[in-house]
């Protein structure tokens, strides 16, 4: 048998509103699994005799369920995107394909809050994907699987929760270093306490957080210099800044060279190529 792997099949992503404590209704095939990412409000999930506390940013998961469903009882009103999905192990063997285990791991019905900052973001990032193509499985699905194996990850390794979390505000950083994030965003994404953040994020990146962004934009700032034609100013905008001045002088910093003198050191060595 060669080596396994997991793969799934995403049924349905739907964002409610619940308001009335209600019953969700999940009427699909035996094996599938839920997880559940609590936008907004707060309130409780139960199934049989489990019940978990769930508030903003939590996400749930409701594993290889065969009957029934979730009673969710929101105070006073809860926004939760549902993922449904089943999935299996499957290897390869001289070619051919084949099915080892039919769910994943764990124990029928258990319901169980995941206490990982950064699969809120990716779930966040999913559902985006999914409102704009519902259709593009080819990128929905890789997506969901690499969330997956960050939570199972982050759960077997006992990664620490303030590392979790600066890989968190990390990840943020990463997809919107042009806005201008407040602080405030951060501290959400990472759910740490200002003081925990920006003394873990110091220790992890060896960088402050503002540090960090501006490495980000002076990257992209080179790449774009290199790669198009785009006047200095348009690119200063492109990675966050109004005032191309001011970008220039940090892109000199960073590099040891102007805007323009870094556009006509490529054109030199493409000249000379």
């Amino acid at each position: 048998m060669g080596m396994l792997h997991q793969v799934f099949d995403i049924t349905d992503i739907r964002v409610e509103k619940i308001t009335n404590a209600a019953r969700a209704d999940y009427s699909g095939r035996p094996g599938d699994s839920i997880v559940m990412y609590v936008f907004e409000g707060e309130g409780k999930v139960s199934r049989q005799e489990t019940k978990v506390d769930m508030e903003k940013g939590d996400v749930i998961q409701f594993l290889n369920h065969h009957t029934g469903g979730l009673y969710i009882t929101p105070q006073p009103h809860i926004y939760i995107l549902f993922v449904t999905f089943t999935a299996a192990w499957v290897f390869q063997k001289d070619g051919k394909w084949g099915v080892e285990q039919k769910k994943i791991t764990g124990e029928a019905d258990e319901v169980e809050k995941t206490m990982h900052p950064l699969a809120g973001y990716y779930l966040n990032r999913l559902h985006q994907m999914w409102v704009e193509d519902p259709s593009d499985y080819s990128l929905i699905v890789p997506y969901f699987h690499h969330v997956m194996e960050e939570i199972e990850q982050a759960q077997t390794s006992g990664e620490k929760s303030a590392e979790c979390g600066i890989k968190a505000a990390r990840h943020y950083i990463d997809y919107h270093f042009y806005d201008n994030i407040p602080v405030q965003k951060l501290l959400s994404c990472s759910t740490l306490s200002s003081s925990a953040f920006y003394k873990g994020f110091k220790y992890y990146t060896g960088k402050t957080p503002r540090q960090y962004i501006i490495h980000k934009r002076m990257k992209e700032a080179g790449r774009l210099l290199q790669c198009t034609s785009m006047p200095i100013f348009r690119v200063a905008q492109e990675v966050g800044y109004e005032d191309s001045y001011y970008f220039s002088r940090l892109f000199k910093q960073f590099s040891g060279l102007s805007p323009k003198e870094f556009q006509k050191n490529i054109d030199t060595q493409d000249k000379m190529s």
